[in-house]
């Protein structure tokens, strides 16, 4: 039997309502980032991805990783993690999105997808959070 899907749907409201504009959100080596700064970030990199419905996410940095994840998840477009990024696992992203672009920390010879770096001079201002948002978890059946 099924369970019915659920889906909360709250007002749009100011990303700051759960963190202080001051509160330390991250760390980027001894520089504090505040939660004002990465909604900021978020807001500017949003508004920079280009139109599409995926996202291959390859940063290892933390911090550019959540910034890409949650801008994607703003803009309603689903982030691909895939557990590598060998020619058989790229070939089959390729089958699976293919018009997705991908971000990571510095460039990968052989993905074969455009590569998206937001302009670090463009600005933005503190986003209104969506009413609704919708995130899920999709794994393998196996870990090998």
């Amino acid at each position: 039997m099924s369970r019915p899907a659920h889906r909360a749907t709250l007002p749009a409201r100011h990303a700051l309502s759960v963190h202080a504009p001051a509160d330390v959100f991250a760390w980027r080596g001894a520089q504090a980032i505040t939660a004002r700064e990465f909604f900021i970030d978020v807001a500017r990199v949003a508004a920079a991805l280009p139109a599409g419905s995926h996202l291959l996410n390859l940063c290892t940095d933390r911090y550019r990783f959540t910034l890409f994840f949650v801008a994607a998840v703003m803009r309603g477009q689903v982030t691909l993690l895939p557990p590598g990024t060998n020619a058989k696992v790229i070939r089959s992203l390729h089958g699976f999105a293919p018009g997705a672009r991908y971000v990571a920390d510095e460039a990968h010879d052989g993905i074969g997808l455009p590569r998206f770096e937001p302009d670090p001079a463009s600005s933005a201002t503190l986003p209104l959070l969506p009413g609704s948002v919708s995130t899920a978890v999709m794994s393998s059946p196996c870990s090998g």
